[in-house]
């Protein structure tokens, strides 16, 4: 079958295009090749193969983009997506396409011929399907062995015009839980998923009442409550006249690519993106976000082991409340230390403000025991009673709560804050404009060597170039990329271009990483490769900061650590003193370069303790082996009492600011 096919291959990195060609042209019977997405639709649209093989991240057009292009063209090519790695929103994407099948890179050739044949059988039987609906006769035999078919390879059921299911096979059965005399003579409702979203629902009758077929992913319920999800293909089978005998439906079963990017690994919870798929198809939605007080304190104290059981204790805790106050809520594992708790209906709460105070005080009564510890929880709450833009109003909530010491926030009782929302929808769009306009670029300011008085390293700091000629800084936009999902692409740009700059220079420089660089595989994968590309390894120092929350994805922070030293490269532990990380891991870290964080730097001539921190942390990095770097370094006092203390490198305005070109004024 394969010998037939004439198959698409669009991927931009031309040694693995060259591998896969020269591996695969031996089996199809005609192959095309294409670098980007807009090369890919070109050829498809002048040669129209049979399938479809893509990477997902290229320029010019992404695989996404074309997928989608070649969807409003052909909605049953099949399109099988190859990637090294897994972005949440491109694998959702990727789903609503009806992507046959995603596979990771590097690709087994035997893996790809057993996919391609599956993908060129299951597109073969589809084109029958609609070929035969087309050209459907009243030739009852030719149905019913084209129906053998299709039912020896698929999940596969059958309903009436009125929609009530009168035959299903094997497969459907086993999958769903059912059998044939529980499900035969019921309507598809049974199986229907409460929080299906309304815009699938509607396609699905659009298609039916218009005598369409139906493609697209739709969630199901199995006998035993289990959620379910299928690409579904609803064929209409007609008579001469047109008029409609029955339907066909066929269900590939793609629960097992769903779930990954659905729940929450640690916790089995529904995750942020399942979130967002609910609060499409919620009534009248309010979402509550849950963040526990002082989390890091507990790695610090019990280690992350006990951290992790805490997490997975409150999750069950919190789905234990709501099951006794509110049955239609669901609990979801968002970021390190937060939870989010949907209310489908909050009509049905009993009143919104109770009903989150009531939560709140449950989770304060609980306690958690876990290996003979007894483990007391707080928790501040930001909710939002609006459908639109719920879960950055909740979050926004949530920050007020944290700022004012409250309890718990609603957005919708705030004055001012639809002011500071409009503000957020700008900057969110500045940001992508900047993203979109290479208007990202890197500043630098200098570390000097308090000995010599000689520059020996930049940091790399990230700056937005504005209209006017200004820079926005980092802190004015960078959370709010987090929160929207843009920053991993502004880091891989922060990434490229510091590297290209210092190529052909001889300094050190260090850059900044964060959890969500540890987590984005992508963003790892393309430090090393450009890192190797411009052979600045042995000057290149990756910094991971002590003020953000890194306890809880520590075992893969040190993991990159390690990696990145073994390319040469060293680790630095930027703002020191302030923070999360607990020194038993820092210890773990085996940093190069321990950097004080300026808040104490900058008190030490005035404030005896901070004086005395600065000493003790000095102390601590110099038996760690780690090279000491005071930041905020503003006046030449600081310095005198940094060199005092054994500090060999400071770094702050009373050298320089940040400046977008070394040795400018």
């Amino acid at each position: 079958m394969l010998a037939e096919l004439k198959v698409l291959l669009v991927e931009d990195d031309h040694g693995v295009l060259d591998a896969i060609a020269k591996s695969l042209g031996r089996y199809v019977g005609e192959l095309y090749l294409a670098t980007n997405g807009k090369e890919g639709l070109h050829i498809f649209s002048l040669y129209q193969p049979d399938i479809v093989i893509t990477d997902i991240k290229m320029p010019v057009m992404d695989g996404i983009t074309m997928a989608r292009e070649i969807r409003l063209a052909n909605s049953e090519t099949p399109i099988i997506v190859v990637s090294a790695f897994i972005d949440a929103e491109f694998m959702i994407n990727a789903i609503d396409l009806g992507v046959s099948q995603y596979l990771f890179k590097p690709i087994e050739l035997g893996r790809l011929l057993s996919v391609l044949e599956r993908c060129a059988q299951n597109y073969c039987l589809k084109r029958k399907v609609k070929q035969k609906t087309e050209e459907l006769s009243a030739s009852v035999k030719v149905l019913t062995d084209y129906k053998k078919a299709v039912d020896a390879s698929a999940i596969v059921s059958k309903s009436d015009a009125n929609n009530k299911i009168i035959e299903v096979n094997d497969a459907f059965c086993a999958i769903l839980g059912y059998s044939r005399d529980e499900i035969v003579g019921k309507t598809y409702s049974l199986l229907a998923h409460p929080k299906e979203s309304p815009e699938t629902l509607d396609a699905i009758y659009l298609a039916i009442s218009n005598k369409r077929i139906f493609n697209g992913v739709v969630r199901n319920v199995a006998k035993n409550g289990d959620t379910k999800y299928f690409h579904l293909t609803i064929a209409p089978i007609m008579d001469g006249a047109g008029a409609v005998l029955e339907y066909l439906d066929l269900r590939q079963d793609i629960t097992a690519m769903a779930t990954r990017h659905y729940v929450s690994e640690l916790t089995s919870l529904p995750n942020r993106n399942a979130l967002r798929y609910d609060l499409e198809s919620a009534p009248l939605p309010a979402l509550i976000l849950v963040n526990l007080d002082g989390f890091s304190s507990i790695n610090d104290v019990y280690g992350n082991k006990i951290g992790d059981k805490v997490l997975i204790g409150v999750g069950e805790a919190l789905k234990r409340y709501l099951t006794e106050m509110h049955g239609n809520a669901t609990v979801y594992k968002l970021s390190a230390d937060e939870f989010g708790v949907l209310a489908r209906d909050q009509s049905k709460c009993g009143g919104m403000r109770e009903f989150v105070k009531n939560l709140l005080a449950r989770l304060d009564q609980e306690t958690f025991v876990f290996d003979g510890y007894e483990i007391l929880i707080s928790a501040k709450a930001g909710y939002s009673l609006s459908k639109t833009n719920a879960t950055t109003k909740a979050d926004m909530a949530l920050r007020i709560a944290k700022r004012e010491h409250k309890n718990a926030v609603c957005y919708e009782d705030v004055e001012g804050l639809e002011e500071e929302f409009a503000k957020n929808v700008k900057l969110v769009a500045k940001i992508k404009k900047a993203i979109d306009e290479d208007r990202i670029v890197p500043f630098f300011q200098p570390v000097v060597d308090l000995k010599t008085g000689a520059v020996v390293q930049y940091e790399c700091l990230m700056r937005i170039a504005e209209d006017n000629g200004s820079f926005m800084e980092a802190r004015e936009f960078l959370e709010l990329a987090r929160k929207t999902r843009q920053y991993s692409k502004m880091s891989r740009i922060m990434i490229e271009k510091s590297c290209e700059y210092f190529a052909d220079k001889s300094y050190d420089f260090s850059l900044n990483l964060n959890a969500d660089d540890v987590r984005n595989e992508e963003t790892k994968k393309h430090l090393k490769r450009v890192i190797e590309k411009t052979g600045v390894a042995r000057r290149f120092v990756a910094e991971f900061s002590q003020a953000e929350p890194l306890d809880s994805n520590f075992p893969n922070i040190a993991k990159f650590a390690k990696d990145i030293q073994s390319w040469g490269a060293r680790v630095a532990i930027d703002d020191f003193g302030i923070g999360y990380l607990s020194f038993r891991n820092i210890i773990k870290l085996n940093a190069d370069f321990v950097k004080i964080d300026g808040a104490i730097v900058a008190n030490m001539d005035s404030d005896r303790n901070s004086l005395a921190y600065t000493e003790i942390i000095a102390s601590f990095a110099e038996k760690l082996g780690a090279d000491v770097i005071a930041k905020s370094a503003s006046k030449k006092s600081i310095a005198q009492l940094a060199k005092r203390l054994g500090i060999g490198y400071a770094q702050g305005f009373l050298y320089s600011k940040p400046l977008g070109q070394i040795g400018a004024k």
